[in-house]
Formats: structure tokens, C-alpha cells, sequence
């Protein structure tokens, strides 16, 4: 072999031992919202990859809402809630749908609240209204994970952290390994119960999805060793 072919040869064997083929992950995205107050959608509408709802009021509630995704797939949301007059209820969603992304996936949710004491001498409190937590992760539908549990009574008056709450893990269709027909969306959802009173509620949560790496293929890094002891035994003849 000549010493082009020993540098083919030998690049064939870097990659294969240093290279990890990583699933491609979808370019094409869009995004959709939806906002419930009391159990009735309020507001819903697509969106860019990074974009805002209009403020949305009922009575002394009002909610806004804005987003950051990238078709990685990550989506990182805000909102800021005003639970006027009576304790209501809250469901804020965004959803990303990308191309279809065959492989494993690892997740990795996050979320926190700032609550504030909308009247003196009174208490703020939190807790989840339809999931078992306050930040809840979907993946094709499937229900992946719900972290964040009540919090409260804090006060009375002023202004407290509820979180920061983290969870991760191996996931994708709702079961752990390759999806079945692939993932094509992931929503992450705030849903709450507040206290009313004109408490106000900030919520920030981040929803990040990963294929998981996989070694290079075997058959490739086989037949650059092979190459690589070929010419071994050239040189010595």
C-alpha cells in the first residue's frame, strides 16, 4: 500500500474509533400554543421558533407568553399569570412539531416559579390542577414527565421561589428506546391552580430533547484495521 492509501486507511480508523454517529435531528419546525383559563381555551395560534402570544384576559385573569425553540428539538417558555379576584385555574401549552426523529432520545425538563402576594396580610400558594406536577412534558402525546409539586402558603405579602424542579431520562414515544414511527412533537405544559387575590405567578420552564449518541458503525472500524494491518505486514515483507 502506498502512503496515500496508509492515510486513507488510517483516517478510516480515527473515525470509526474517535467518530459517534448522532440521529439527524429535524431542521423543519413549527409551533403551536394554547391557553386555558378555568378549563376553557382562551387563545391558541402558531408561531416562529421564538415568538409571543398576544396577552390574554378574563375578568381580573390575564396571562402572557412567550418562547424561545429551536427543531433540536428544545423549547424554552415564560409565562406570567395574574389570578385575580377568585382562586382560577391554569393550563398553558406549547407545543414544537419537527420531521420525524427515529432513534433513542434523552429528555431533560426543568421549571421554577416566582410567586408574589397580589394582597396584604394575605398567603400565596401553588399546586398542580391535571397533572401530578406543575411543568409536564409530552411527546407525541405520550405523557413523559411531571415534575413540580404544590407549594405554599408563603407570606403573608411578598415574593417567593417555588423550584428550581429537574428531571431527566431515556425516552421517546412514551416508552424507553427507539420511537415507534419516530417522534414528531414534544409539548411542555404549565398547569396550575392559583389562589386568586391578584397573586402573581412567573413561570420559566425548559423542555430539551437529545438523541442519544451511538457508536460508529462496527463493520467500519473492522475493515480500517484491516487496512492498517495490511500494510503491517507488507512492510515487514
Amino acid at each position: 500500500m502506498n502512503a496515500i492509501g496508509l492515510k486513507t486507511a488510517s483516517l478510516a480508523l480515527a473515525l470509526a474509533i474517535g467518530g459517534l454517529s448522532v440521529p439527524g435531528t429535524a431542521q423543519a419546525a413549527t409551533v403551536g400554543y394554547e391557553i386555558f383559563i378555568n378549563g376553557n381555551l382562551e387563545s391558541s395560534g402558531t408561531g416562529g421558533l421564538v415568538g409571543a402570544a398576544l396577552p390574554v384576559q378574563v375578568g381580573s385573569d390575564l396571562v402572557s407568553l412567550s418562547w424561545i425553540s429551536d427543531p433540536d428539538p428544545t423549547i424554552d417558555m415564560g409565562a406570567t399569570v395574574i389570578d385575580g379576584g377568585v382562586a382560577s385555574t391554569f393550563r398553558i401549552a406549547v407545543t414544537l412539531f419537527f420531521d420525524p426523529i427515529a432513534s433513542p432520545f434523552n429528555y431533560f425538563l426543568s421549571g421554577s416559579v416566582s410567586l408574589t402576594d397580589g394582597t396584604p396580610n394575605n398567603t400565596v400558594s401553588i399546586s398542580p390542577s391535571n397533572y401530578a406536577g406543575i411543568f409536564t412534558l409530552f411527546k407525541n402525546q405520550d405523557l413523559i414527565a411531571s415534575i413540580g409539586g404544590a407549594g405554599g402558603p408563603f407570606g403573608p405579602g411578598g415574593s417567593f421561589v417555588h423550584g428550581p424542579f429537574l428531571a431527566a431520562g431515556a425516552d421517546c414515544d412514551g416508552v424507553t428506546g427507539p420511537a415507534v414511527g419516530g417522534c414528531t412533537s414534544m409539548t411542555l405544559v404549565f398547569d396550575f391552580a392559583g389562589t386568586g387575590g391578584g397573586d402573581v405567578y412567573g413561570l420559566t420552564g425548559k423542555a430539551v430533547n437529545k438523541p442519544v449518541p451511538v457508536p460508529a458503525a462496527l463493520p467500519l472500524m473492522l475493515s480500517a484495521m484491516g487496512a492498517v494491518g495490511l500494510v503491517g505486514m507488507r512492510r515487514k515483507r
